[in-house]
């Protein structure tokens, strides 16, 4: 049976150390790197994938989202478990509404904390709510509209989408203030998660494509 590869973000390295030795200590579990900041850990992420990462909640709403996303974009089977005694409601119905991450009261005991992963692991991949018929409003999205959303998915930034579209950072925030508009989405990290029904061909154009094939 092979182990599940857990990775630990956490800024103290005495609190790491610790939570490595807890989940060290259960052969399910290998520890497979601890970072102590986001780009220490993006860097061991693209070297050494993990089933789970168990990480301690970046400064501010804004900047723990931006992991979730990163993370999402450069590692798509990676379950995040965001690591914290105390979480704002704001942050959990975020979570709630893109199914980006699961959050753990670091409270729990070493026990308890290596049931809950295993029972997030076995959960499988969560899927976002579907967007309401007002919501997908692909069909009245433009195709630079639909290739910002494709970058963002990639989890660029507002600069390399510019790059690699051949436009200004400033024409990207007026398509992305149009795509909010149009969708109702408040922000990147629900862009991103809902980019795949976004993108998705209309059903009337899936059933022809079908046809066809079908035809050939």
């Amino acid at each position: 049976m092979s182990r599940i590869r857990t990775a630990i973000l956490e800024v103290d390295p005495i609190f790491a150390s610790g939570l490595k030795a807890a989940l060290s200590g259960d052969d399910e579990f290998t520890v497979t790197w601890v970072a102590h900041t986001l780009d220490a850990a993006m860097g061991l992420l693209r070297q050494e994938p993990c089933d789970l990462l168990l990480a301690t909640p970046m400064s501010g709403l804004s900047r723990t989202m931006e992991l979730l996303m990163t993370v999402r974009a450069r590692s798509p089977r990676t379950r995040v478990l965001l690591w914290d005694m105390v979480i704002s409601d704001v942050a959990k119905r975020q979570m709630e509404r893109t199914a980006a991450a699961s959050w753990i009261n670091r409270k729990v005991s070493p026990e308890a904390l290596r049931r809950i992963l295993r029972e997030e692991l076995a959960a499988g991949e969560r899927e976002p709510a579907p967007l309401s018929e007002s919501e997908n409003s692909g069909r009245r999205l433009t195709a630079r509209e639909r290739e910002v959303i494709s970058h963002v998915q990639m989890g660029m930034k507002n600069r390399e989408i510019a790059e690699a579209m051949g436009i200004t950072p400033g024409t990207v925030k007026v398509h992305l203030m149009h795509i909010f508009e149009k969708t109702g989405l408040r922000d990147r990290i629900q862009l991103a998660q809902y980019a795949p029904q976004l993108l998705a061909p209309p059903a009337s154009e899936a059933r022809r494509d079908t046809l066809q094939e079908v035809s050939v």
